[in-house]
């Protein structure tokens, strides 16, 4: 009976790996992620790849504010990726608040659907720990949602980004773009609702029943076609 206990995890280890393998693993991963969340990443990418191919230095180590489980190692797989949250819910992240960050100097922080959680107060401490952490030619990103359909009790949208440039000091620049179209915010609507559904099996038919419209979300994306800002993605950089 162990024998044939050891060799039904064996098959099933294998038919795990086969399945991560052969791609099943990473279109189930887009068929359950939200438009916001698919489209955000791509975002991040992009410019991540785009600064760091024009730039005269290498990003040795990144600092990740309100990671809650590390997900973006893979974007800069040879830096020392440095993970806080004020509520860690994993051994690599550290406990951090808005108000102190326990690291020197930085190439790269990023800051991922952290902004619409924080108050005014935690807001203004946060840009001034990103003004301290990040290196003459470093730089910082982040990421808030704005018409995002779905609720996770925030506490506040921001409309126009400008507004953190009142917290940053005169050496910093500051720039954003939005990110977002009709098919996404009308795609993320509808996953609100199917999220809430308790048959696991159920939810996955309904996804892959709205499946078109995440589709025409990719296509508007890349072509600027229908834009609405679910979202924005915000640069902090040193003007020196």
């Amino acid at each position: 009976m162990e024998n044939l206990g050891k060799q039904f995890k064996l098959i099933f280890n294998n038919l795990y790996k086969l399945y991560r393998v052969v791609g099943l693993f990473k279109f189930k991963c887009f068929l359950v992620k939200t438009c916001h969340r698919i489209i955000l990443e791509k975002k991040l990418e992009h410019k991540i790849k785009n600064y760091t191919n024009n730039s005269s230095f290498q990003v040795q180590n990144v600092i990740d504010y309100g990671a809650g489980l590390p997900r973006y190692k893979s974007l800069l797989p040879n830096a020392d990726w440095n993970y806080f949250d004020k509520y860690p819910k994993n051994n690599e992240v550290k406990y951090a608040s808005t108000d102190f960050i326990p690291f020197d100097k930085t190439d790269l922080l990023i800051c991922i659907e952290v902004l619409e959680y924080l108050n005014h107060e935690e807001t203004k401490s946060l840009m001034k720990e990103i003004s301290r952490l990040i290196k003459v030619n470093g730089f910082a990103i982040l990421t808030t949602p704005f018409l995002f359909p779905i609720k996770h009790n925030e506490i506040t949208r921001i409309a126009n980004p400008n507004i953190l440039k009142n917290f940053l000091d005169e050496k910093y620049s500051l720039q954003f773009y939005s990110f977002g179209n009709f098919f996404s915010i009308m795609h993320d609507a509808i996953h609100q609702f199917i999220c809430r559904n308790k048959f696991r099996f159920f939810r996955l038919f309904l996804v892959f029943f709205i499946l078109p419209l995440k589709i025409f979300a990719m296509i508007s994306e890349k072509f600027y076609f229908l834009n609405l800002p679910s979202g924005y993605l915000i640069t902090i950089k040193s003007k020196n």
